[in-house]
């Protein structure tokens, strides 16, 4: 039997959201460019295990759960349709406290909701060096 480790709860001040069907959209993002982005800075390989995404068996298991096995991070297509979910996820937990941008979805992927929390509200806001290459790329590819 598999140990799979349970998702983390946001804190008490972000459990009850306001669901938006596509609170990403109305940020005016496009979801499949910053996929892309994310891809080249994490430099995963397609085939291997974590695939193009470099996903860690937790954050697979927190959005994929026990449906999808971990080995299906080797499929772009099915690694990619879980990123978007797991993205939009997070962008909901995080839309009501904090403006959702290419460098806070790029945070949410690399450091967790909880994480993303501590770095947008430390006084180095912005500073997060993976977060600025994916938003870097992000622009320099949108121009």
């Amino acid at each position: 039997m598999i140990d799979t480790p349970m998702p983390k709860q946001p804190p008490a001040e972000h459990r009850t959201i306001a669901f938006k069907a596509d609170v990403i959209a109305e940020a005016h993002i496009d979801l499949d460019l910053l996929l892309k982005c994310l891809e080249m800075v994490e430099n995963g390989k397609e085939t291997a295990l974590g695939g193009k995404l470099c996903w860690t068996k937790q954050a697979w298991v927190e959005d994929a759960g026990s449906f999808i096995p971990f080995a299906s991070t080797a499929n772009n297509e099915t690694s990619r349709l879980i990123a978007a979910v797991r993205l939009h996820r997070l962008a909901n937990l995080l839309h009501k406290t904090k403006n959702i941008t290419p460098y806070a979805l790029a945070l949410l992927w690399n450091k967790g909701y909880s994480g993303t929390i501590k770095e947008l509200n430390s006084r180095h806001t912005m500073n997060n060096n993976y977060a600025v290459r994916v938003t870097n790329l992000y622009y320099d590819t949108l121009n």
